[in-house]
């Protein structure tokens, strides 16, 4: 249910709305990975560098597909 919150508030613009509800969907499901991937974007188009760095992180960690993976490790050594 938060995730499609997050979604919703991200479509009109309520920017801190939706990363409140994508964060409440990870704590929930800390492999949830629609929502971690979600969350590290929306971080990074605001610019939080850190916040972003760690759900990329954390999007590594909850999928086991290698050529996923081998794009987030791409994505991250691109945000370093």
């Amino acid at each position: 249910m938060h995730y499609y919150l997050g979604m919703a508030h991200e479509k009109k613009g309520q920017v801190f709305l939706a990363i409140d509800h994508y964060e409440k969907a990870v704590q929930i499901n800390p492999e949830f990975y629609d929502a971690i991937i979600s969350l590290a974007n929306l971080y990074q188009r605001q610019r939080f560098r850190r916040k972003a760095l760690e759900m990329w992180e954390l999007a590594l960690q909850a999928t086991r597909e290698e050529t996923v993976r081998e794009r987030i490790k791409a994505h991250i050594l691109a945000l370093l």
